[in-house]
């Protein structure tokens, strides 16, 4: 027998049943709340509580199933609970009355207060906020889906009947996955917790995933609209030499000429700019200790291109350093998910809109991104660098495992090699 406690400091009793039993394919063990967080009082609880539960397993009738195994056992629990208050609770079963009786589970812990624990697990190891915020919202989307309360009434029936519902709200196929996957999850911990004894949603599917070639599941920018796009930011910023039209401006540039991701651009500091054998580079790194970039591989330095410095970039590094400023652009993380990119996102909403891009089929911010890896890949740059300099993982053991960084002045010939017409030459 084991007195242990939960993650909110409650302490439980938990027995493991004979191997005579477990061999038959009943359950691994039971668990039974002591409702205290006071270890004194239960230790005294745990000593009556354990000796409840061994004598229970002395009586399991021999015709008693697996599945019958939970509501048989909670009956006499209903029972011993009514004395559960008293010092030494001395209820012993004797007879096999009540098999088919159903009652509440083990230790009667409810879903939400499971997500609840099941989050600050996710916080203890080290999970990244907007990580935890996702996995969050997507249980809780099925939990008020759900409208009920205890693991005992989540069947895989119930399990595909959300299936089919998260079907008809027309979600993209990737957003269902990562719902039934974050569910999938939960389920899965609770299973270890022994909150539940089976995960309702352990194998189940959304079907056959719709056909899209791997280049057209993000859209680059063409020409013309990368012209109209750089025209209205390279004009706002003449007219309001404004904070928000130079950083509108410059994330905008180098996404599209140096491959970051935009909340990447935003966590840059001034001294994020730094000379590597001569050459100018971006340090990526965090920003501050609460802050993590997405993966270990956007951690990284890239050489910065040279259009890059004939729009002025290097200009408005030093007035920022002129100014005390120690980031290089104005904005802070904001929104549910503590996001960096979110107020630059949320003003070129606006500027697509204006623009006319809001159409599906225009491209997107991220889009820039996509552009500047499609331009090396047109002049055959090889893929693990495309990936040092895109922040991505690279294929293969070979230079996945054993490959180290690559030089700079590799890097930077090659990131040279996305064409400096594609915006015109308007010194800030």
């Amino acid at each position: 027998m084991y007195l242990s406690k939960n993650r909110n400091n409650t302490y439980y009793t938990r027995v493991v049943l004979p191997k005579t039993l477990r061999s038959k394919g009943f359950q691994f063990a039971v668990r039974i709340s002591l409702g205290t967080k006071s270890r004194s009082e239960a230790i005294d609880l745990n000593l009556s509580t354990a000796q409840f539960i061994r004598n229970t397993f002395k009586i399991i009738p021999s015709e008693l199933t697996p599945n019958q195994f939970k509501d048989w056992f909670n009956y006499y629990l209903s029972e011993f609970n009514k004395n559960r208050n008293t010092p030494f609770p001395l209820y012993i079963p004797s007879n096999t009355e009540g098999i088919n009786r159903v009652t509440p589970s083990f230790d009667q812990t409810t879903l939400n207060l499971a997500l609840k624990e099941f989050l600050e697990s996710k916080e203890s190891e080290k999970i990244s906020y907007r990580s935890i915020k996702k996995l969050e919202n997507r249980i809780g989307h099925f939990l008020k889906w759900l409208k009920k309360s205890t693991f005992n009434q989540v069947t895989p029936r119930l399990a595909m009947d959300y299936r089919n519902y998260l079907l008809s709200l027309n979600k993209s196929y990737k957003t269902n996955i990562e719902y039934i996957a974050a569910i999938r999850q939960f389920f899965k911990w609770s299973v270890l917790m022994e909150y539940s004894q089976s995960n309702p949603f352990e194998g189940l599917r959304l079907g056959q995933k719709p056909i899209t070639a791997p280049h057209e599941q993000r859209s680059r920018w063409s020409s013309d609209d990368l012209n109209t796009l750089f025209n209205f930011l390279y004009k706002n910023v003449v007219k309001k030499k404004s904070n928000h039209a130079l950083t509108n401006y410059y994330v905008s540039l180098i996404s599209l000429y140096a491959g970051l991701r935009t909340s990447e651009s935003c966590q840059l500091k001034v001294e994020s700019i730094k000379k590597v054998d001569d050459i100018y580079t971006f340090d990526i790194n965090d920003v501050d200790a609460n802050t993590k970039l997405k993966t270990l591989n956007a951690y990284r330095s890239i050489p910065i291109h040279s259009n890059l410095i004939r729009l002025g970039l290097l200009e408005y590094v030093n007035e920022r350093k002129r100014l005390g400023k120690t980031m290089l652009f104005d904005d802070l993380p904001s929104g549910d998910y503590n996001d960096w990119s979110k107020p630059v996102g949320s003003r070129f909403y606006r500027i697509f809109k204006k623009l006319k891009f809001e159409d599906n089929k225009k491209p997107t911010l991220y889009g820039l991104r996509h552009t500047f890896i499609d331009e090396l890949q047109q002049q055959e740059v090889p893929e693990h660098i495309v990936a040092e300099l895109s922040g991505h993982t690279k294929k293969g053991i070979t230079f996945g495992r054993y490959g180290k960084r690559l030089n700079m002045k590799l890097l930077k010939e090659k990131i040279e090699l996305v064409p400096s017409y594609l915006v015109k030459n308007n010194n800030i």
